[in-house]
């Protein structure tokens, strides 16, 4: 579901500190409502997220990132995660948090070049940067009502030159319309997918602890005899 931009600027949210000169551009909430309750944390859904970095999307918006990667490919990611920030001497806004607050920036390790900037409790701030534009994903774990939340999606944007304005306006329509829903409809069925085995795993795991309990009467008597 598309939200508001106030939606993220109500948050306490740590990019708020070091994203002053970007533009905030998109925010997206997951389809999903976690239950702190039992046990579903921001934790336990950018696991999901990690473990599945490669797989492809379905259809039209699995297509769309294909063309994307071939342009980026014939030059329009060049310098990838390279070039300061646009009117600035940072090449990352990781220089730009206090020192309590830095990690160590691990490398890419999906098809996609976001480097995370950091990763805390309740949110994950993911950097990207070429030739046109330094933009940033924003992961966070907004709360619902009671022991329920939500994971949400912002995109924030800083264009380098001309060119990056014009490319952001003609990707405008895809992204909105084709590519953010394809993402979260994935992460809702994958999270559906884990609640359901996990909920099978505890089925199970109740069926042998039962089944050992009417064990044990029989294993007394036996000993008795």
């Amino acid at each position: 579901m598309r939200l508001p931009h106030s939606a993220q600027h109500e948050q306490p949210w740590l990019v708020h500190d070091i994203a002053r000169d970007f533009t905030l551009d998109e925010v997206w909430e997951f389809p999903i409502s976690a239950d702190a309750s039992k046990g579903e944390t921001f934790r336990s859904f950018c696991d999901l997220e990690d473990a599945a970095r490669a797989e492809p999307l379905s259809g039209p918006a699995e297509w769309l990132i294909q063309f994307r990667m071939l342009l980026g490919k014939l030059g329009l990611d060049r310098k990838t995660n390279q070039l300061p920030i646009p009117g600035c001497t940072e090449t990352s806004v990781w220089e730009r948090l206090k020192p309590e607050d830095r990690q160590p920036m691990p490398a890419p390790d999906s098809r996609f070049p976001f480097r995370i900037v950091y990763d805390r409790e309740s949110e994950r701030l993911l950097e990207f940067s070429n030739g046109s534009l330094h933009g940033l994903l924003h992961l966070s774990w907004a709360h619902k009502t009671g022991t329920l939340f939500a994971p949400r999606m912002a995109v924030y944007v800083k264009t380098r030159n001309a060119f990056g304005k014009m490319y952001m306006a003609l990707i405008y329509p895809f992204r909105v319309l084709v590519v953010y829903p394809a993402i979260l409809r994935t992460a809702r069925r994958r999270w559906e997918q884990h609640g359901l085995k996990q909920s099978r795993l505890k089925q199970s795991r109740l069926k042998q602890s039962r089944a050992e309990a009417d064990l044990k009467p029989s294993q007394a008597e036996a000993e008795l005899s």
